[in-house]
Order: C-alpha cells, then sequence, then structure tokens
C-alpha cells in the first residue's frame, strides 16, 4: 500500500484509471517484502560475522550433521510451536540464509559499492556484490550502522 502511493506520487499520476503496477514496473522497485528480506540477511551477516553486538552462541546453532545441500556456515532452525517465535527473526531468517549458496555466506564483508547506491548515496549499505546475482539485496535503503569497535 505504502508503496503504491509512493508509486504515483513519485510517477505524478494519482488518477484512478493509471495502471500502479506499470508504474512499479517501470521504476524497477523491489517489493516492500523482498527488501525486508535483504535487511533480514544484511543483519544475519552482520550477526556471524560479528559486526554488531548480539550475542550468537545461544542462537545460531550449528547442525549436528551436514548433508550435501547444506554449506559449512548453515544452523539449526529453531523449534517453534507458536506462531509469534515461528515468524520472529531467527527462525525466519535462518531458513532462508541455509538456502543461499557457500560463497555468499561466505563473503568476507558486507561492503559498500556506489555503483548501486541510489538516491541516498554514500550513507547506504550494500550486501555483498555476490549477494546481487541472486537479487537479494537493493542497495542504497538501508542507513548505515555503527559497528561494534565505533561504540
Amino acid at each position: 500500500m505504502v508503496q503504491r502511493r509512493a508509486a504515483r506520487y513519485v510517477m505524478n499520476k494519482h488518477q484512478n484509471h493509471s495502471s500502479v503496477s506499470k508504474m512499479l514496473n517501470n521504476l524497477e522497485w523491489r517489493s516492500l517484502e523482498q527488501r525486508r528480506k535483504d535487511a533480514r540477511l544484511t543483519m544475519l551477516f552482520k550477526i556471524v560475522n560479528e559486526k554488531v553486538a548480539v550475542t550468537k552462541e545461544d542462537r545460531l546453532i550449528p547442525p549436528k550433521r551436514l548433508s550435501r545441500n547444506m554449506h559449512d556456515r548453515s544452523f539449526q532452525i529453531p523449534a517453534a510451536s507458536n506462531d509469534y517465535r515461528k515468524f520472529s527473526f531467527f527462525p525466519r531468517i535462518i531458513k532462508d540464509w541455509n538456502s543461499l549458496p557457500p560463497g555468499v555466506v561466505s563473503a568476507p564483508s558486507v561492503e559498500l559499492n556506489s555503483n548501486n547506491m541510489g538516491e541516498r548515496g554514500e550513507g547506504s549499505v550494500c550486501a555483498p556484490k555476490s549477494w546481487q546475482n541472486i537479487q537479494l539485496v537493493d542497495c542504497g535503503h538501508y542507513p548505515v550502522k555503527a559497528e561494534v569497535d565505533s561504540l
């Protein structure tokens, strides 16, 4: 709803007969759902690589056995029987994290990519360049967070 209103505003087409879907396609905006997923994956990447002050030992438990389709940075999905727990941060994002290719999760860092910064310019975070190949990151929409060392 918010994105559709923003598309009408940006395109300056407020009439009811204007197709908002066509506007969104012309603007090449990613869905808000995908942007939220990108933000969660970026946060988990920072947690795994200890770039933010979040304890991971009690939440990110490695699997007992690695199967063929798992990478070395896979985690057990926490058991949850209630929806409020099942759809919280860690159970939801670990499933997405485990489905990423090994080269993506073992990338050295979250990098600033000036080629795809968008409107916000230097103050935006992009995920590793390899994430862009599998359509996980929309650069230019996440503000830079202070790292643990600078707090």
